[in-house]
């Protein structure tokens, strides 16, 4: 989360595409599709860590979503700009130590879940089972 509670963006694509093997009237008929665009993770120091770590987003994951600071949401979803070299620009990593990591649950891990109780910080480690 950004160190400072704000909300953060995170750079991704959608597409609408018709099945052209269903009629018109399907409910089926046209689909949306998204992806996020992802980056390396930062190796820089979070502004806020746990004294155990993690340190930098790079020891907790390989990848990471590319977040977009609110100064680029207004460029980056301006349905007008196709210069693709423009848009390149936008997707920047996001200034160092921008970002804290704290625990939460495993149960983030699951794409099923899905809720506010997910960022919710833990005091230490969750305890697992082996069953």
């Amino acid at each position: 989360l950004p160190a400072d509670g704000s909300v953060f963006a995170m750079a991704g694509l959608y597409e609408f595409w018709r099945d052209r093997t269903l009629p018109d009237d399907h409910p089926r008929a046209w689909w949306v599709t998204c992806s996020v665009i992802t980056t390396e993770a930062e190796t820089s120091p979070l502004a806020v860590a746990p004294a155990e770590g993690p340190y930098a987003l790079a020891d907790i994951h390989p990848r990471m979503p590319l977040m977009l600071t609110p100064d680029r949401w207004d460029a980056w979803l301006d349905p007008a700009r196709t210069d693709v070299d423009g848009l390149r620009e936008l997707l920047a990593p996001p200034p160092a130590g921008l970002m804290r990591a704290y625990p939460v649950s495993t149960a983030v891990s699951n794409v099923r879940n899905n809720g506010p109780e997910l960022l919710k910080e833990l005091e230490g480690p969750e305890e697992g089972t082996l069953f």
